[in-house]
């Protein structure tokens, strides 16, 4: 499979591109070792997907992405270690406590401390990026009451201090459990509801995915959402635009006519065919 990849990253598709470095971080890093100077190259490409995939690949490559082993037992207070707390009891026992400390507590190997250091983290604001990206990660938890908490936090953050997460929060959008996945949802939504643009980035998604992800996000969110897709369109990422194009042509289906000229552009224009199909189709 590796020279077949190879080859597709001299493509002249962004989304071919983009394809095949997630593919090599599939193959395994011992055997694209090789690839490494071609790949860092790319991250010099004009497509934001090309660059975000090239530089995950050179990660893969170094080894840079090996989730770490769990943490030993931190010095936190002995109630966020028995039971799963509820997110007004978090408050009054963390109160105080550094930023840092609960990072770390949200890679115990005790799901229980997971849950509750990340209720604490929702209602630590500053870094905001440190913080969103920490649950960010708990959103990949393979305890559906880690992820639950995860959530809950971004939640409490509110929209400013949440936006870093939006990307992860559409990939956490195949979740299996239905609450959690509805609760996601809701909380894109409100992310759109005060800052748009942020949700433009959760359109970066794999097209084959798209419609279970963040297509039903801003369907949820209607013809408010069309001047958000309308910029998404102008993209320098492929994947932004053709998810943006696959939503409005979902959108005007429903109804939304007014999204038809928008459409029209892109099956005229863009350089990618399977944008300009996707909005052909409306």
């Amino acid at each position: 499979a590796v020279p077949a990849l190879r080859a597709a990253l001299d493509a002249d598709s962004p989304l071919v591109k983009a394809g095949a470095l997630r593919a090599l971080r599939v193959v395994g890093r011992e055997h694209v070792a090789d690839l490494r100077a071609l790949i860092v190259s790319l991250d010099a490409s004009s497509d934001d997907a090309v660059r975000a995939e090239a530089r995950a690949t050179v990660d893969h490559i170094d080894g840079k992405d090996v989730a770490p082993a769990a943490a030993p037992p931190l010095p936190i207070p002995h109630e966020l270690t028995s039971v799963e707390l509820p997110s007004e009891i978090v408050k009054r026992v963390c109160e105080g406590l550094d930023c840092d400390l609960l990072l770390k507590a949200t890679q115990d190997g005790r799901w229980v401390v997971q849950a509750n250091a990340a209720r604490a983290l929702g209602f630590v604001v500053d870094p905001p990026k440190r913080v969103a990206g920490g649950l960010a990660l708990l959103l990949r938890s393979s305890d559906v009451k880690v992820r639950a908490a995860a959530v809950e936090a971004l939640e409490t953050l509110g929209p400013t201090h949440a936006a870093p997460a939006a990307f992860w929060l559409a990939v956490a959008l195949d979740e299996p459990d239905p609450a959690v996945k509805d609760r996601i949802m809701n909380v894109l939504a409100v992310l759109h509801d005060e800052l748009p643009d942020a949700l433009i980035d959760a359109l970066r998604v794999d097209p084959d995915i798209a419609p279970l992800t963040i297509i039903p996000v801003y369907d949820r969110i209607g013809r408010p959402s069309i001047p958000t897709l309308g910029r998404a369109l102008k993209s320098s990422s492929g994947l932004v635009r053709i998810n943006a194009a696959m939503t409005l042509e979902a959108l005007a289906k429903k109804g939304a006519e007014e999204v038809l000229d928008l459409l029209e552009v892109v099956a005229e224009r863009d350089p990618i065919k399977q944008a300009r199909v996707a909005a052909s189709l409306a």
